[in-house]
């Protein structure tokens, strides 16, 4: 499990893999955001151990005012947004109803579930959909339209593996999400990412 680093920033967000660590800086670099500190929780099941263990962390209860946590609907995001909420109230922490809400204790806390609280999928999925009307895309849909129908396969992940055939197109390709979204690859300025934004300012 990730150990969490010293806290530095009065806002902590925390998100899942070094990949999230790096598209979220980039995020915040973006939009000049200069006080927040991202800690990476690593897996969900981690999630839980990490709080606690950043709980402990000396200066938690004098610095911190503000923790956001980010974690991938998968297949279910109601379900992963109750695991967050479970996670926080175990470690001692207060924890909002609904997702992308403030929670009343001190630090506030705030759920994100990507793509959005209602529909499954996870990070690739938002950038895919900020990327949807490139032309590069309707190459991305006949390849595998012709896996399928030629070779009679389907990735397991049809969101990750989508968005690096996308990404192969680009002048530095083979580069993960965090590093594609630092070289702008993906259009900050796209409504699907206005959630986002508001989420990271309202933390």
């Amino acid at each position: 499990m990730p150990q969490p680093k010293t806290i530095i920033y009065p806002k902590q967000l925390l998100v899942e893999g070094r990949d999230c660590v790096a598209f979220f800086a980039a995020w915040l670099n973006h939009l000049g955001l200069n006080d927040v500190q991202i800690q990476n929780f690593g897996g969900i099941t981690e999630l839980r151990p990490f709080l606690k263990a950043l709980r402990n962390e000396p200066g938690f209860s004098e610095q911190v005012s503000s923790l956001g946590v980010i974690r991938d609907a998968e297949t279910n995001p109601q379900g992963a947004f109750q695991s967050v909420r479970d996670a926080l109230q175990a470690s001692g922490l207060s924890a909002a109803e609904k997702p992308e809400m403030e929670s009343d204790g001190f630090p506030k806390t705030i759920i994100l579930i990507l793509p959005n609280a209602t529909t499954p999928g996870m990070l690739e999925t938002l950038c895919l959909d900020s990327v949807a009307s490139e032309p590069a895309m309707q190459c991305v849909d006949q390849y595998f339209d012709c896996l399928k129908q030629q070779a009679n396969f389907s990735p397991t992940n049809v969101f990750k593996s989508r968005l690096h055939a996308f990404l192969s197109a680009k002048p530095k390709p083979g580069l993960r999400v965090g590093d594609a979204a630092s070289a702008g690859y993906f259009p900050w300025g796209h409504s699907t990412f206005d959630h986002i934004k508001q989420f990271l300012f309202g933390l």
